[in-house]
């Protein structure tokens, strides 16, 4: 399976839920994680996954040759990936992050289904689209 997570920085704070969250997925030792690169829920992700999954891919933006834009630059790429049949996406977003709007924007915009945990307003919507 390939796991496909989208994450607001400041969603760093509520660790445990997404923590909680995560321990929920069914995993094994063929899963692959794909996600950011940023500090905060990126981060912890990537923790909560360490030793458990065969690999944890990281889209960092390329801030040297895109600039401001370049966290935007890199959803396209993360989206390519939630076409695979083996995906399951999940995006944890804090209501406020621009980028993380955008993604979901553009999943909805492909009609890509994703589970979106929302701590603005305090839901989860199985699935999206």
């Amino acid at each position: 399976m390939h796991l496909i997570i989208a994450a607001s920085r400041s969603f760093g704070k509520y660790s445990s839920i997404v923590h909680d969250f995560l321990s929920l997925i069914e995993i094994n030792s063929e899963t692959v994680v794909s996600l950011g690169s940023d500090v905060g829920c990126d981060a912890h992700i990537a923790s909560f996954f360490y030793g458990k999954v065969s690999g944890i891919l990281y889209h960092k933006p390329d801030w040297s040759a895109d600039g401001k834009a370049a966290a935007y630059k890199r959803v396209p790429k993360m989206l390519a990936q939630c076409f695979s049949e083996s995906a399951m996406t999940i995006v944890f977003w804090d209501g406020i992050s621009k980028c993380t709007a955008c993604f979901i924007e553009q999943a909805r915009a492909k009609k890509l289904p994703f589970i979106l945990v929302n701590s603005k307003n305090k839901t989860i919507t199985f699935p999206v689209v």
